[in-house]
């Protein structure tokens, strides 16, 4: 029951052909049929930008990405109605049962930052008072205000608490390319 065969059909030239083999493969291994999108986009209307993504990816215009690009605009979310036509029942209760047995939570996630942007020896919350320090420095030379030097230590002591340390320093290290780039 932790696996199955995924089928895409998306009014592509090989969709006869998957429909005539994918059901001979799922009676030989016993394993369920599946519908499954491919989804690249949410909305059909979106294609060009799909395409501007693959042409990005690759590295070339669109006009030169030829069959790299998606044939139609049938990579989106359809609706069930839609599937309905395109699947048989008991590969769309194939699907239900399997996603009714995946258990996922949008709050499970958590970006992790790169450690790239830590020197060695340094933690994330050592790096970015460093970093703050030598901005203090060059914005202060003479020596910061009382008031300056309170405000700074109120955000880092925020900022350790709320651990978003290798947020600010990715935008420091953004920050930094930019300006080598003469872009700031």
């Amino acid at each position: 029951d932790r696996a199955a065969i995924a089928l895409p059909l998306l009014h592509r030239a090989h969709d006869a052909v998957l429909l005539e083999i994918v059901p001979r493969v799922a009676a030989l291994t016993g394993l369920p049929v599946v519908a499954v999108g491919s989804v690249l986009m949410h909305a059909r209307s979106r294609k060009p930008l799909q395409d501007m993504l693959t042409a990005t990816r690759l590295k070339r215009p669109v006009a030169d990405c030829g069959f790299a690009l998606e044939p139609n605009a049938e990579a989106h979310l359809r609706p069930r109605a839609r599937l309905a036509a395109l699947y048989r029942p008991e590969w769309l209760e194939a699907t239900l049962a399997l996603a009714g047995r995946c258990a996922f939570s949008l709050d499970e996630l958590r970006y992790e930052y790169p450690r790239e942007i830590v020197p060695d020896g340094h933690t994330p919350t050592s790096w970015l008072r460093a970093l703050t320090e030598q901005g203090v420095q060059r914005r202060f030379p003479q020596g910061e205000p009382p008031a300056v030097r309170a405000t700074i230590e109120h955000e880092l002591a925020l900022i350790a608490q709320l651990q978003y340390e290798p947020y600010f320093l990715t935008v420091a290290d953004l920050v930094h390319w930019a300006r080598g780039q003469g872009i700031l």
